[in-house]
């Protein structure tokens, strides 16, 4: 099974379960699903999970945390009140929750471009960004998984 399958059929079941359990509090709808006029390249899975992320300002290393809002294999959207600016690169960490029936720590550690940074309204403040990844492992405990690679 190629690393793109295992995130896709993780994704599918962390989304799966969580939106029958505990829908996001801040999304419109419990499913982001494709529709006339979608154009996304990877279906959006619905999952609240912690991250972690950084990016360089000046020289200078910034770290803030935040929740997703849905993932995919090519990205994610993230509640944060502090934001990176759009067009910066970034690396994260996803904690992603364990798989039902699994007891296995799995997280998400990606590289990525912010592609879009959503201000509240009427405000400066930020409320979330997006992700474009474009490198990803996949850690379950200690076994490490890279999209379009092998098992390590």
């Amino acid at each position: 099974m190629s690393p793109n399958q295992v995130t896709s059929d993780l994704l599918w079941a962390i989304g799966r379960d969580l939106s029958m359990q505990r829908p996001c509090k801040r999304c419109r709808s419990r499913w982001l699903v494709a529709g006339p006029g979608y154009t996304r390249k990877a279906i959006r899975f619905p999952l609240e999970a912690p991250i972690s992320f950084w990016w360089m300002d000046s020289g200078v290393v910034k770290r803030s945390e935040g929740r997703t809002r849905d993932v995919s294999e090519r990205g994610a959207f993230v509640f944060a009140s502090t934001c990176p600016p759009r067009g910066i690169q970034i690396g994260f960490k996803l904690y992603l929750p364990a798989v039902p029936g699994s007891e296995h720590k799995t997280r998400l550690e990606a590289d990525g471009q912010v592609i879009r940074v959503k201000q509240l309204r009427g405000r400066k403040e930020c409320e979330g960004f997006a992700i474009l990844t474009e490198h990803m492992i996949l850690r379950f405990n200690s076994d490490i998984y890279e999209r379009g690679g092998k098992r390590r």
